[in-house]
């Protein structure tokens, strides 16, 4: 009866703690805080029930018929736990990052560079492309700036976005 009972409690438990688990990308982007032409973008991932997992960033952008790459915009990629303690992250290739200790990942954050006045090659179809220029404009075209974890292209996405005073 008592090992029954406690396998109940486990079911329940295991039950509830799947209810509170974040089940969506949640972004956000500081444009205030721009450092030479980049900017940070921090992302509170989706529940991740696998030791671990890859990161990925758009290779081609529907319509443009051209490889872009975005991940060759990123730079500092850091995935860490809820102590802010860095998880051990492999470079695969220039769109793809494989994070170990998964399970316990809490935030993804990386730098993204702008595209327009870039110098790499091949370059990107300024319509597909994205922008940052303190002062004047940003063009946050979505492909540029986020990525999604491997299996989970499909999940609700949320963004913040804070903004220069004045802008």
């Amino acid at each position: 009866m008592k090992n029954r009972a406690f396998a109940l409690l486990l079911a329940g438990f295991a039950f509830c703690s799947n209810l509170w688990a974040q089940k969506d990308y949640s972004y956000s982007l500081d444009l205030s805080q721009v450092v030479e032409d980049r900017v940070q973008v921090t992302l509170t991932p989706p529940a991740v029930a696998t030791d671990q997992i890859e990161f990925q960033m758009p290779k081609i952008v529907p319509g443009t018929y051209s490889i872009s790459d975005f991940g060759r915009f990123i730079t500092g990629f850091e995935a860490t736990d809820e102590s802010g303690t860095p998880l051990p992250v492999d470079y695969i290739d220039q769109n793809r990052w494989l994070i170990r200790n998964a399970k316990s990942m809490k935030k993804i954050s990386y730098w993204v560079e702008d595209t327009w006045d870039s110098k790499a090659t091949p370059r990107i179809f300024e319509p597909a492309g994205t922008n940052i220029e303190v002062n004047n404009n940003f063009v946050v075209n979505p492909f540029g700036f986020f990525g999604y974890l491997e299996g989970m292209k499909e999940m609700p996405f949320k963004l913040t976005v804070k903004k220069p005073s004045g802008f």
